[in-house]
C-alpha cells in the first residue's frame, strides 16, 4: 500500500519513511556485516556492502515532477524500488539507504540540497554505542534538524572525514544524465562504482547551485518520530528483488489465502474511513479561514484527499 505523501514543510517528518526493516527486502549479502566491525574501516565496508547489493537490484533512476504549487511529494516503498515498477528518486533512494544502513547500526545523515537528496554515514560510531559516547556533532542539530545556517559545519564533518557522503543514485541505471551533472558523471555502463558514488557525494556539497537546505540526523529523529510501516511479503508471499511479490510454492490452501484476503479488506476499510475523516476535518478549515492563500492550499489538499479515497476504493474492489 502507498505511504501517505511528504508534506514538505514537514522537515522532520521525511525521516519517518527511513524504516530499517528494508533489509527484509534485500537479497542476501555476500558478507555477513557483522563479521565487519572488528576491521578499522567496517563501516566504509559496511556501507559498500549494501551500496554494490543495491547496484544489482535492478533499480531505474526517475525524476521527481516538480510543481511549484504542490508542497507534497510521493515517496515510494522499497518493495517498489526493488521490485516493480523498479523507479526511484533520489530522495527515495536516499531513504532507502537510511533505512538499510539503520539496520546495520550505522548512524546516517539525510542530506536534502537544492532539488536533490544525498546521505552522509558516520565513520566514527556505530549506534549501539551511543550510550557510551558523546557526540560532539549533535551541537548543530535541534531534535535532529541541521539548518541551512549550519552548512559549514555539515562540510567540516565530511571534510575531517567523520562523516563520509555518498551520491545515492549511483546503484540507479541512467544513462541519460549529462556529464555536467555530479550525479551524472564517472558512470559505468549506467551505473556509478562505489568509490565514484562517494567522490560524488563530497562534489554535491560543494556546489553552489546546490545550497543546502537541511539535514537530518535520522537516529535523533527516531527518539521522537517512529518510522512509517513498510509492505513486506505475507504468508504465502515471498519477494524477490527484480521481481517483486509471489506465491511461494508452498503457499497455503484457499481458506488461509481467503484470510490474507479478509484481513486486506479490513486494512483498506480503515485506511478509507481515515481518509475520509481527514478530508472532512480539511473541508472545515478551508470553509472556516479568511485567509485566501490558505484556503487554496487546503482545497488543493482537499482533493489530494479525494484522489487517495478514490485509489484506495478502487484497491477494495479489486479484492472483490
Amino acid at each position: 500500500m502507498p505511504w501517505e505523501p511528504w508534506q514538505q514543510t514537514e522537515q522532520r517528518t521525511l525521516a519517518r519513511y527511513a524504516n530499517p526493516e528494508a533489509v527484509k527486502l534485500l537479497p542476501k549479502l555476500s558478507t555477513n556485516p557483522s563479521d565487519l566491525r572488528a576491521d578499522a574501516d567496517g563501516k566504509l565496508k559496511t556501507l559498500k556492502l549494501i551500496y554494490d547489493t543495491l547496484s544489482m537490484c535492478a533499480i531505474n533512476y526517475d525524476v521527481e515532477p516538480t510543481n511549484p504549487l504542490d508542497s507534497r511529494q510521493v515517496i515510494r516503498q522499497p518493495a517498489t524500488i526493488l521490485g516493480p515498477p523498479h523507479q526511484a528518486t533520489c530522495l527515495d533512494l536516499a531513504l532507502l539507504f537510511s533505512g538499510l544502513y539503520l539496520h546495520f547500526d550505522l548512524i546516517p545523515l539525510l542530506i536534502l540540497l537544492k532539488q536533490h537528496a544525498l546521505i552522509a554515514v558516520s565513520t566514527t560510531n556505530y549506534r549501539r554505542d551511543l550510550k557510551d559516547q558523546d557526540r560532539d556533532e549533535l551541537m548543530f542539530f535541534d531534535q535532529g534538524l541541521l539548518p541551512h545556517a549550519k552548512a559549514a559545519a555539515l562540510q567540516d564533518l565530511i571534510e575531517r572525514k567523520r562523516f563520509v557522503a555518498m551520491e545515492c543514485t549511483g546503484v540507479a541505471f541512467a544513462e541519460a544524465l549529462s556529464d555536467t551533472q555530479t550525479e551524472g558523471r564517472g558512470r559505468v555502463s549506467g551505473r556509478m562504482p562505489f568509490e565514484r558514488a562517494v567522490i560524488a557525494g563530497r562534489e554535491q556539497l560543494l556546489r553552489d547551485e546546490r545550497p543546502l537546505q537541511y539535514a537530518l540526523d535520522v537516529v535523533e529523529v527516531h527518539r521522537i518520530l517512529v518510522p512509517y510501516p513498510i509492505d513486506l511479503p505475507q504468508p504465502g508471499e515471498t519477494f524477490r528483488p527484480g521481481l517483486g511479490l509471489a506465491q511461494t510454492s508452498s503457499a497455503a490452501p484457499s481458506t488461509f489465502n481467503s484470510s490474507v484476503k479478509a484481513l486486506k479488506q479490513k486494512t483498506l476499510i480503515r485506511r478509507i474511513t481515515s481518509l475520509i475523516e481527514e478530508y472532512e476535518a480539511i473541508n472545515r478549515q478551508a470553509e472556516s479561514t479568511i485567509d485566501e492563500g490558505i484556503r487554496l492550499r487546503l482545497i488543493r489538499q482537499s482533493n489530494y484527499k479525494i484522489a487517495e479515497i478514490e485509489s484506495a476504493e478502487s484497491e477494495l474492489q479489486a479484492l472483490g
